[in-house]
């Protein structure tokens, strides 16, 4: 608990005494709370999104696309 900050102390502040009976259930609970909240992976499909801006020369789309 000591090294929590932030919304993650606030998270476990929240927790109902007695919620928690093993730090194997904290870890549980705390994996399921942040998770969701984790950007998905990008997948090939992502690709079709990316497009050259007008005006953009091709120079500053190849370094806008590997970023």
């Amino acid at each position: 608990m000591s090294t929590l900050v932030g919304t993650a102390m606030d998270w476990f502040i929240s927790l109902p005494d007695g919620h928690v009976a093993s730090f194997a259930q904290l870890s549980k609970l705390f994996r399921v709370q942040y998770i969701a909240n984790r950007a998905p992976p990008p997948n090939s499909y992502d690709l079709f999104d990316v497009r050259q801006y007008q005006g953009e020369s091709m120079k500053e789309f190849v370094n806008r696309f590997g970023a």
